[in-house]
Parts: C-alpha cells; structure tokens; sequence
C-alpha cells in the first residue's frame, strides 16, 4: 500500500501562519467596527510579526493566537453586555424620553436663537441713550457748576483755578461716561447670554479708546481767559472825567447858588465832589471789568465744554459700533457651536431611540456574533495547541457587526 505522504515541516508551518493571519485579519475588523482602538493596536502589532520575515515563525503564531484569543474574550464580554442593556424592557422607553427631551431642546433653541439679533440691536439702542444722556447731563452739571463758580470769582487768579477746576471735572465725566459704555455693553452680553442659555458668558473686551485724562488733555487750545490791559484812555473817561467833574462840582454850585462861604469850605465841597464821582466811577469801571473778565471766562466755558461733548461723543459712537460688532460676531458664533451641540445630542439620541426600537433584530446579531466568536476562539485554540496528524482547516467564519 502507498502511505499519503505526510506534510513537511514549512508546509505546516506556513498553513499555521495563514491560518493565523487570517484569524488575525478577521479579528481586527471586528475590534475597528466595534470601536476597540486598544485592540485595534494589540492584533496589528500580531500582524506586523506574521509579516516580518526576520521573526520566528512559529513565535509570532502564538503569539498572534494569544492576540486573538484575548481580543474575542474582550469582544464577547461587549457583546453580552450589550445583549444585556437590549433585554431591559425599560430601555426603549427611557430612550425615547431622551430623544425628546433632546429634540426639545434643539427647537426651544432655535426658536430663541432666531431673536437675538433684535435683542442686541434694542440692547445697544438703550446704551446709546444712555451714553448720549450721559454726555449731555454731565456737561450741563459742569457749565452749572463753573457758572455759580464764575459768579463769585473776584479776581484773574480765581479764573486760573477755575480752569483747572474745570479740566479735571472734564476727566471725572469723561471716564463717567466711558464706564456707562463699559457696564451697558456688559449687561447687553448678559442678557443674551441669559436668553440664549449658553454655558459661558460672551466676552465683552474694553473699548480701544484714548482714556479720560488723554481725551481732556487733546482739546484744541483756547486763548487763557484774562483780564485785557486796561488802556489809559478809557480810563482817563470813565474815572478822570467823573472826578474832574466832581471837583468842579464843589467850586461851581456854591457860587452859582450865591454862597458865600471860607475857601476852605471850596476846598472840602471840591475834594468831597471829586472823591464821590471818581469813587463811583471806579466802582462802575471794576464792576465793567469784572463782567468783561466773567464773560470772556464764560465764552471759554462754553467753548471748552463744547470740544468735550463733541470728542467724547465721537469716541463714545466709534466705541459703540466697535462693541457691537464684536458682541454680534461672539453672539454668532456661540449660537452656532451651541446649536451644532444640541443637533448632535439630538441625532444621537435618535440613534439610539431607533436601535432600540430594533432590540430584537440586534439581538439576533449579537447571538450570531457570540456563534462566530466560538467558531473563531476553536480555531485560534488550535493554532495554539495543535492536535497531532491533524491539519488546520480554514472554516468559514462569520464577521462581526457593530456593537455600539
């Protein structure tokens, strides 16, 4: 009798490494559709040795049978715990629930989310009317400030501190004012934020603008409000021609009356004369000076309070849009990534709603996974312990689903 003849040492060999390749290829697609990045790691490194020619072959086939047979134990656990979460009868309930809460959700969003636009464009209305109200009841309350201050003023160097009285109550508005800007674009972020629901507040940055001091100090120079030199001339009218006139006073009324009285008496009635009419006309002339000073103090007044509003109210308005602008670009985007979220949530929760309502049919394909679990750990255990007289035979085995 002619005996078969028996297969050489590197045919079986090369069947144990094919064999082996095979379990490990079949293996790993099963850890990549069932998410096992740990896995996924483990059995290509088993393949990369099954290729390496510099290895032993026999050493890489245990070792990527060891490879396998870990990889299905850990596999056949997610599947049975799956199979587990699928036969509570309270899942799919529970589920549903779920994927409307989230559903809920999503459209309570985009229904608020389509308004707040109008919100930032009332919120911004409102710190307008503020700032400008601001801006203009601070200048008032200066003027009338510096206007009791101008009343009582007596001399030049009252109107010098007066000046500088006025520059830095300028500044304490001025930063009144850009604080107002500040707090009302603050509390415009929080409302939307409130509205929106959105985990983090929006950021609102200080406005890039000159501070207070800066913006004081950069109004246009005005000539300093002084007293004019007094000329010679005018005061020659207003005070030599009343005392000249008194003086003559004194001399020409008792004689055009017909008084005969001492020269000094003349003399008395002469000076007394002089002295009340030049007294009375120097008395008009520094009240005329003082008025002449108060108003060239009150034209710098005006002036001055008027290049502040009209800065301040440019810086104010440039600030606005500017806060505005990045406010609504920060509105924009926090809407869109937390809409992007709840449609996410929601898609997963109708996901899962949805398997769950197929729990029978995932319940046949897990039991045919765990079947060709089997089938796979019987191959691998041979590849590990090889029967003697007996090859390895390739079987026709099942690939695993998906077992999220």
């Amino acid at each position: 009798m002619n005996a078969h003849p028996r297969p050489g040492p590197d045919t079986a060999t090369s069947a144990a490494v094919a064999t082996a390749r095979d379990l490990v290829d079949l293996t790993l697609q099963g850890a990549e559709a069932n998410a096992r990045p740990d896995l996924v790691r483990r059995l290509t490194a088993a393949r990369d040795a099954l290729d390496a020619p510099a290895s032993p072959r026999s050493d890489a086939v245990r070792d990527a049978a060891k490879a396998v047979l870990h990889a299905l134990d850990t596999l056949e656990v997610d599947l049975r715990t799956r199979r587990a979460t699928l036969a509570d009868p309270s899942l799919a309930p529970r589920l549903r629930g779920e994927r409307d809460r989230a559903r809920d959700l999503l459209q309570q969003f985009q229904a608020r989310a389509s308004t707040w636009g109008q919100v930032l464009a009332e919120g911004f209305a409102a710190v307008s009317s503020d700032v400008d109200y601001g801006l203009l009841n601070g200048i008032r309350t200066v003027v009338a400030e510096a206007e009791e201050a101008i009343a009582g003023a007596r001399s030049a160097r009252s109107a010098d501190r007066l000046d500088q009285w006025l520059t830095e109550r300028l500044i304490a508005e001025a930063a009144a004012v850009q604080r107002l800007l500040r707090d009302g674009a603050r509390a415009v972020a929080a409302r939307l934020a409130a509205q929106l629901e959105l985990p983090d507040a929006l950021p609102v940055r200080a406005p890039s603008a000159r501070t207070a001091a800066e913006l004081v100090a950069g109004l246009p120079a005005r000539p300093p409000a002084t007293t004019a030199p007094s000329r010679a001339a005018a005061r020659l009218l207003t005070v030599g021609m009343p005392t000249y006139g008194g003086l003559l006073m004194g001399v020409v009324v008792p004689r055009f009356l017909g008084l005969a009285l001492p020269a000094w008496v003349f003399l008395v009635c002469s000076v007394a004369g002089a002295l009340t009419m030049g007294g009375a006309a120097w008395t008009v002339e520094r009240h005329q000076q003082r008025e002449a000073r108060r108003t060239r103090v009150r034209a710098t007044l005006r002036t001055r309070s008027d290049d502040w509003h009209l800065a301040l109210g440019k810086q104010a308005r440039d600030a606005l849009r500017g806060l505005q602008q990045e406010l609504r670009d920060a509105t924009a985007a926090a809407v869109g990534r937390r809409a992007e979220l709840l449609d996410h949530q929601y898609r997963a929760a109708r996901a899962a709603a949805d398997a769950a309502e197929q729990a029978g049919v995932a319940m046949g394909e897990i039991a045919a996974d765990l079947d060709s679990i089997r089938q796979m750990r019987a191959r691998a255990r041979g590849v590990l312990l090889p029967t003697p007289r007996r090859e390895l035979a390739a079987a026709e085995t099942r690939l695993l689903r998906v077992i999220r």
